[in-house]
């Protein structure tokens, strides 16, 4: 390939639109459990009681996991829901994006029908107040008959209904189970989530591989400590190359992050 043609195919692809990944696909496989491997066992006691329940009564139980913005609530949530539906086991996800669709009288009413026994609650600081009268009303009449609740938040419970954003009977029950606060990854746990990430996309032949390791250090000195996105951008930088049909290196990013401009970024999962 000439010069020109060289010239024109890259002009070609900084005019392709790059955005990032939708939410990256919610797999207990992609979790790099770091510091967090205790809150992972009991969420597998909690979910899969057959595999030795952790920490919870021989009927029901509930695990809380609390963290700051960027530790993966929504992503452990998702992927847990993801991994009960792989099992064929009945489910209740209440995301955000469902809540409208929600009343006490309807929720009580399928529980009652269904008989979910599963139930994972994600962002618990914002649920509204009638949502969280009906999760109590399920608490109290599904925990005996094995009813088991994953649920997440920015703050402990005790301090939610310190503020008066959790229901004080609610938040009593949750405190009962298991409340564990995700930790975001340090650096070493950082530079192995995302080896494990470019093993995925076929960079390099084993995760133990360090040949990217400038690559991931320019990321991780840039950017949010935030798995999902630093995952996102590696899969933008991915198919930048595919399409410049280049190596990845640190040149390589850099254009790639100017590409995706603050705008893009914000997209990230």
């Amino acid at each position: 390939m000439g010069a020109q043609d060289e010239s024109r195919s890259a002009e070609a692809a900084a005019q392709t639109p790059l955005v990032l990944a939708s939410p990256l696909d919610p797999d207990l496989s992609r979790l790099q459990p770091g510091p967090n491997a205790a809150a992972l066992a009991a969420c597998a006691g909690l979910l899969h009681p057959q595999d030795g329940p952790v920490g919870h009564g021989e009927r029901g139980g509930s695990v809380c996991l609390w963290g700051l913005a960027g530790t993966g609530k929504t992503f452990w949530i998702r992927a847990w829901a993801r991994e009960l539906g792989e099992r064929g086991r009945a489910r209740w996800h209440w995301q955000p994006e469902a809540w409208p669709d929600l009343d006490a009288t309807s929720a009580l009413a399928r529980w009652r029908a269904e008989g979910q026994p599963w139930v994972l609650v994600d962002d618990l600081h914002a649920l509204p107040m009638p949502l969280q009268g009906a999760l109590f009303a399920l608490w109290v009449e599904g925990m005996a008959s094995g009813l088991r609740v994953l649920s997440s938040s920015r703050h402990p419970p005790g301090l939610l209904v310190a503020e008066g954003r959790l229901r004080a009977d609610l938040g009593s029950r949750i405190a009962q189970g298991l409340v564990m606060e995700l930790r975001g990854l340090d650096d070493g746990e950082s530079l192995l989530a995302l080896r494990l990430q470019a093993h995925r996309l076929g960079w390099m032949a084993q995760p133990e591989d360090t040949q990217f390791d400038e690559v991931f250090r320019y990321l991780l000195a840039r950017m949010p400590r935030q798995l999902s996105l630093l995952a996102g951008l590696l899969e933008a930088i991915d198919r930048r190359a595919l399409s410049e049909q280049r190596r990845v290196t640190v040149p390589l990013v850099r254009a790639t992050l100017e590409s995706l401009g603050p705008d893009g970024l914000s997209s990230a999962p």
